[in-house]
């Protein structure tokens, strides 16, 4: 069985990662976690049930030497906490993003490949029911080669959203959550682009972040998409993708819970049958449409 042991027990954690190990009992067993704050110490001994609780990440490395780091702390502590668990021998499930730049990202993967170790990244979302689901009728005889894909990201920030650190960052957008919907890009395409415009404009200086992010990619086979991380419009959380081939057009969408609705009149105008796909559920809040042409 894998021992897991985490640095940071945050929101992530007590959200995300506990309850995803809970489902992993016959394979990950969680050794430790570490946290400076002593409210977030104090709910994983509570709730979490941890067996060892530390302040410091570097006695619970030595003291319990577990096989895998998550490291779930802000973005600005990834490349220490990862560099500190690759020196104690440890592979690093760390959460996105990896690093504020390249230089630190460089010295991960420098670190990782000298320590033989992994450093496996939590993007999370191609494993999504919704768009494994979507991925599977690109380049089928109904759908045709994809060739272009326009993704967009709706973010409606609120207390709980901005609280701590997420609340004091500068580029919100993509850096913190875009990098799901950027990595959505490269599963549907199979590729990386090679070249990219970006456009993060503060209209009036209305945030102390960015507030859209309007991004446009090119790839080395001629095709193209786009992706928008809103945080201005103010509208429903949500992530969507058009994907267009050479027969069909297919829109897949991520939001927030509303009760389900068996039919319903589509805005792509007449021509186009819509429904929702109660078999890409992604959790309790989430429900996803898909429109095709007749």
């Amino acid at each position: 069985m894998i021992s897991l042991g985490m640095i940071g027990l945050g929101a992530v954690v007590r959200n995300i990662h506990l309850p995803a190990y809970s489902q992993l009992s016959g394979r990950v067993r969680v050794v430790a976690g570490c946290d400076p704050d002593p409210a977030a110490r104090a709910y994983a001994r509570e709730k979490g049930r941890l067996p060892a609780i530390f302040e410091d990440p570097r006695e619970m490395l030595e003291k319990t030497r577990p096989d895998v780091v998550a490291v779930c702390t802000p973005p600005r502590f990834h490349r220490d906490h990862v560099l500190l668990a690759l020196e104690h021998g440890c592979h690093v499930f760390c959460e996105k993003p990896l690093a504020e730049d390249l230089a630190q990202a460089d010295d991960m993967i420098q670190a990782a490949d000298g320590a033989a170790r992994l450093v496996v990244i939590n993007n999370q979302f191609p494993y999504m029911d919704i768009h494994l689901a979507a991925k599977k009728r690109l380049g089928s005889p109904e759908f045709g080669r994809l060739l272009y894909l326009h993704a967009w990201h709706t973010m409606r920030p609120t207390h709980a959203t901005e609280a701590g650190w997420r609340g004091e960052l500068s580029r919100r957008l993509c850096f913190e959550f875009g990098v799901h919907v950027f990595e959505l890009v490269r599963f549907f395409l199979e590729m990386n682009p090679v070249r990219l415009v970006a456009h993060m404009p503060n209209p009036g200086g209305a945030g102390k972040g960015d507030l859209i992010n309007a991004i446009a990619l090119e790839f080395a086979d001629g095709r193209g998409a786009s992706m928008v991380c809103d945080g201005l419009s103010g509208g429903a959380g949500a992530v969507s993708g058009y994907a267009a081939g050479r027969r069909i057009l297919c829109h897949s969408h991520v939001h927030r819970w509303t009760p389900p609705v068996r039919h319903r009149r589509s805005p792509c105008g007449s021509g186009v049958r819509s429904w929702t796909s109660h078999l890409s559920r992604v959790d309790a809040r989430c429900w996803s449409t898909v429109f095709v042409r007749n």
